[in-house]
């Protein structure tokens, strides 16, 4: 980042007093008493300068903290997707088996999944809960896509595998009205999408999130301008 450092800011108006007086001793006679007022509004009109110079500054520090709070979004969007997620994965898995290996279709042991799992409490409890998670995350990153460096496609082939689910589907008809309008629409995008994915190929899965991040419907969700932030 270009800034103007204390040591540089000093250095450059000891430079415009002595432009300054250098430029009054070349136009102005000696003697004459109108030297210390000429030299005054020589240095003002070099002012300009100086007030561009700062400003210049200013917008560089402005630049530079947007894109820190970018990165700093785009980590938290990482976290949600990567460790948040794997880890109600993990912690679920030995109460709810079956769901938790519908959710990775990818996986080598996926179909070797149990076909149900129990239904007790803690069971349904643990669905619930890594299913408002996924809901969650896929809300969250449809709400930051325009303040993240993201490659799309990676996250959508990412979120494409959770939709594949058919039970996760059943929570999502349960549960899509705890969310907002662009969630609800990516997420039934997701599971349209999904549903048409017939081989379970990382392939077919490539080729599936390449045409839904080309799909209007997506690209109104990720470009509409939302009047809640402007407000």
């Amino acid at each position: 980042m270009a800034v103007l450092t204390p040591i540089a800011a000093c250095l450059v108006f000891m430079l415009l007093l002595v432009i300054a007086g250098a430029i009054t001793l070349a136009t102005v006679p000696s003697g004459d008493k109108n030297r210390v007022q000429i030299f005054i509004t020589t240095l003002a009109s070099m002012g300009i300068f100086v007030t561009f110079m700062f400003y210049y500054n200013i917008v560089a520090i402005q630049q530079d903290q947007q894109r820190l709070a970018v990165i700093e979004q785009t980590r938290s969007i990482n976290a949600s997707v990567l460790e948040t997620y794997l880890g109600e994965v993990r912690k679920s898995a030995p109460v709810i088996p079956a769901f938790t290996l519908s959710l990775m279709p990818l996986a080598p042991c996926a179909a070797e999944a149990a076909a149900t799992d129990e239904t007790s409490a803690q069971a349904c409890i643990e669905k619930f809960v890594l299913s408002y998670k996924i809901f969650s995350i896929w809300q969250d990153y449809i709400m930051s896509n325009s303040y993240i460096y993201v490659d799309a496609q990676a996250y959508v082939n990412s979120f494409l595998q959770r939709a594949s689910s058919a039970q996760l589907r059943i929570m999502w008809e349960r549960l899509r009205g705890d969310f907002d309008s662009d969630a609800v629409g990516f997420g039934d995008l997701l599971f349209e999408y999904a549903a048409q994915i017939a081989e379970r190929t990382p392939a077919a899965y490539l080729a599936a999130s390449a045409a839904l991040v080309k799909d209007p419907r997506y690209l109104k969700l990720v470009t509409v301008e939302k009047s809640w932030l402007i407000a």
